[in-house]
């Protein structure tokens, strides 16, 4: 995970995408064929819901995604009680302002293509996220700093997570991201500044989500 690394979005956020997943109980994302619940129950009190599939993607080392060695993970994006205006506003652009301002629990599934190392999925996060967290603290000291230490720091107790394995990212109304790894609930974080800047890496200008529609 210390490499760079690119995504490609396996299936996009928009009028077709929704009517492909209609009658769908699950949604193969291509590239790694991993299969995704087309809607997803979390039991967990800290982020307790039932959220709906709107996109897939495979986050892989310098792009390479045809090399299966190269693809580290699947991710889905789910939402709790989709708002059918989310679809009728005009253009991707705002598809994704709309997703990144929302009032509602949002959360993305990591689904490991590979077994990697805890440390490792640790530091591509840290390298991905601080640019993003010392901007909206205005330095590289702060809460968002600390917040985001206490984030890799959940991956840092993992030894190793293997293919297969889950990471479930949850961002709740509250700014609170609420870390699950493989059902297990690894941390509760408040801070607004991580659950944005988390969710901007995947959704924002330069996301890897929107890569592939720029």
């Amino acid at each position: 995970m210390g490499t760079p690394q690119e995504a490609y979005l396996s299936v996009p956020l928009s009028d077709s995408s929704q009517n492909l997943f209609l009658h769908a109980e699950k949604v193969k994302e291509p590239f790694t064929g991993i299969e995704f619940d087309w809607k997803r129950n979390i039991r967990q009190a800290e982020a307790e819901g039932e959220y709906q599939l709107l996109g897939t993607a495979v986050r892989c080392m310098l792009g390479q995604c045809k090399f299966a060695k190269a693809r580290a993970y699947a991710v889905g994006l789910y939402v709790e009680n989709v708002d059918e205006g989310l679809w009728k506003v005009s253009g991707g652009d705002a598809r994704f302002q709309v997703l990144l301002s929302m009032q509602t629990p949002r959360n993305l599934l990591l689904v490991m293509d590979q077994d990697v190392a805890g440390h490792h999925i640790a530091k591509g996060f840290d390298r991905s996220l601080l640019p993003r967290v010392r901007k909206a603290q205005g330095g590289k000291a702060g809460r968002g700093k600390d917040a985001l230490k206490e984030f890799t720091q959940c991956f840092n107790q993992e030894k190793l997570l293997k293919k297969g394995d889950e990471v479930c990212l949850v961002w709740r109304p509250d700014d609170t991201l609420v870390v699950i790894i493989d059902s297990r609930v690894c941390g509760v974080i408040q801070s607004s500044i991580l659950c944005q800047a988390l969710f901007d890496m995947y959704l924002g200008p330069n996301s890897i989500f929107k890569r592939l529609l720029s």
